[in-house]
């Protein structure tokens, strides 16, 4: 009965880490240089920011490489407003077929 259980709570364990949320920042108040901390740290985080021109909330899944991408992406560099620049230099997934139309 000890071992059945022992058993179950492995498997939560193990089904509960799989899914890790993505850590998130509000550019605004981060340094072009912690958002790129933060990314080479974590690997992938999300990056969000209020427009100046709409003033809609925007967002974008930032990654150190291809890595994080999903299997038909590579990464492309693009830029995010950080709290001490209006561009700060990162990377983002984009579809491969962007850059091989062979593909």
């Amino acid at each position: 009965m000890a071992l059945s259980a022992a058993i179950v709570a492995l498997g939560l364990t193990l089904s509960s880490t799989g899914a890790d949320a993505i850590s998130s920042y509000n550019s605004a108040s981060t340094s072009c240089g912690a958002i790129k901390s933060a990314v080479n740290r974590l690997g992938a985080i999300l990056v969000m920011w209020t427009s100046s021109r709409t003033g809609n909330l925007n967002y974008k899944r930032i990654v150190r490489n291809a890595g994080y991408c999903n299997a038909n992406q590579t990464t492309a560099a693009t830029s995010v407003p950080a709290a001490n620049t209006k561009r700060c230099t990162v990377y983002h997934c984009v579809s491969r077929r962007a850059y091989d139309p062979f593909d």
